[in-house]
């Protein structure tokens, strides 16, 4: 059956397949995409659900998934959006060094344990949250400091952060009685 279209897709529905009626899943078939003179030459499995009101229509290659799990694991993509849109926005990294799941994890650790002595020094310093502002007014102090000891600054903004807070915190733990 031809001549399905969403939004400028076609699809031929080549079998519905199983669903759980009471779920959030509308639809879910084996397809094959593109009109008669552009189709696709794999079969394709095609979900319709819902979720937090708006329609979602998902195409997988995945025959190994359900129509319920397809959809759990688009709507996990969703929080691991928000998750890097607040490690760009609060600690400025906007690629990932590594592409293996071991570099990436090091990597995201070493941003939320900067993110978290971040957040100890602006409480230490200022009483308040790490803020853009703070953060800009923290870098430039720095780098003047480099600039009056006569040290390379691409030798300083590697380890900033740390060295900002440990020269922040340890005077104040380390502090005779």
């Amino acid at each position: 059956m031809w001549g399905v279209c969403f939004r400028n897709t076609c699809y031929e529905i080549l079998a519905e397949l199983p669903r759980d009626e009471s779920g959030p899943i509308d639809f879910f078939a084996k397809v094959r995409l593109g009109d008669e003179a552009h189709r696709t030459r794999h079969e394709l499995y095609l979900v319709a659900f819902r979720s937090r009101g708006k329609r979602y229509l998902i195409v997988t290659d995945r025959a190994d998934l359900s129509a319920e799990e397809i959809a759990f694991i688009f709507s996990l993509r969703w929080e691991i959006e928000t998750f890097f849109a607040w490690w760009k926005r609060h600690l400025k990294v906007y690629h990932l060094i590594a592409r293996s799941a071991h570099g990436v994890l090091l990597q995201v650790l070493a941003g939320l344990v900067t993110y978290l002595l971040l957040v100890l020094y602006f409480e230490g310093a200022y009483g308040q949250r790490p803020s853009i502002g703070r953060l800009r007014e923290l870098r430039r102090q720095i780098r003047q400091e480099a600039a009056r000891q006569f040290v390379p600054v691409y030798l300083i903004l590697p380890t900033v952060w740390v060295l900002a807070i440990i020269r922040v915190i340890w005077p104040r733990s380390h502090a005779k009685p």
